[in-house]
């Protein structure tokens, strides 16, 4: 009988010991998926962030002169100007773009490097005249 009891006692112990390396299992999964939510959040925020900015870039102040062309799509404008230093990221320029309506009018602009991204849609909506350089 005491084999018995020793034999019972060893099920229970690792049957107890299953269910809590179970339970250690479920909280480290748990644990994981909330700070991939939180990191995700935190992405997101920033993302959102960077669309809807409306402050002007903290970089030093340079007139560069853009030229864009007939058939020139937003994603190679965006390209052009994140390689001229006017924007932090095409990617960004491309989202502002598509959820602000961004029509770009052909031609040569005179661009401050300091400008938001919400001023140079506005720009380039209106097209290039006498007060951003173009004639």
């Amino acid at each position: 009988m005491k084999t018995g009891t020793k034999e019972g006692r060893s099920r229970s112990m690792s049957t107890l010991s299953l269910k809590l390396m179970e339970y250690a299992m479920w909280i480290l999964v748990i644990v994981i998926v909330i700070c991939i939510g939180i990191l995700g959040c935190r992405s997101a925020y920033d993302l959102g962030y960077r669309i809807f900015d409306r402050e002007k870039r903290n970089v030093e102040a340079r007139q560069l002169s853009v030229t864009i062309t007939d058939g020139q799509s937003t994603g190679e404008v965006a390209d052009a100007l994140e390689k001229a230093g006017i924007i932090d990221s095409a990617l960004v320029f491309k989202l502002q773009g598509f959820l602000y309506n961004l029509k770009i009018v052909p031609g040569t602009y005179i661009i401050d490097t300091r400008t938001s991204s919400l001023e140079l849609f506005e720009k380039f909506n209106e097209g290039p005249g006498i007060e951003n350089g173009a004639g």
